[in-house]
């Protein structure tokens, strides 16, 4: 039996109604070393272990999961957002209830800032 760990990162992008997201294998979890997509707006690490027996191939689970990283943007509290963009209702509305923060991402689109996330400056 051979075990590996193998290392993923998952990088989100603009949808039409969704955010759409592609997972790349990568050769380390260094942060230095993640090509950013121009159009993709954040990415997440996570790793995998994977077993071969009798020449099957069995993934595990994410594992390791990494914090959210967003490529550039701005953080944005709820009182920031009636001061900047006081037209948004439906916005301000979301946030109220139940995302009190969020990132303007570098398309103009705003999404929900997860705890721990980490904005980057590529």
């Amino acid at each position: 039996m051979e075990v590996e760990t193998k290392h993923y990162v998952e990088y989100h992008y603009p949808g039409i109604l969704f955010a759409e997201n592609s997972v790349k294998e990568i050769p380390d979890r260094e942060i230095a070393n993640i090509k950013l997509p121009k159009n993709a707006y954040s990415f997440r690490l996570f790793s995998r272990k994977i077993t071969i027996k009798n020449e099957v191939e069995m993934k595990s689970g994410r594992l390791n999961i990494s914090s959210l990283y967003y490529i550039g943007g701005q953080k944005m509290t709820l009182e920031e957002v009636r001061k900047a963009m006081p037209d948004q209702k439906i916005l301000i509305s979301n946030m109220e209830g139940s995302s009190p923060v969020i990132v303007k991402t570098k398309f103009g689109q705003c999404v929900r800032f997860e705890t721990g996330g980490i904005i980057i400056n590529p």
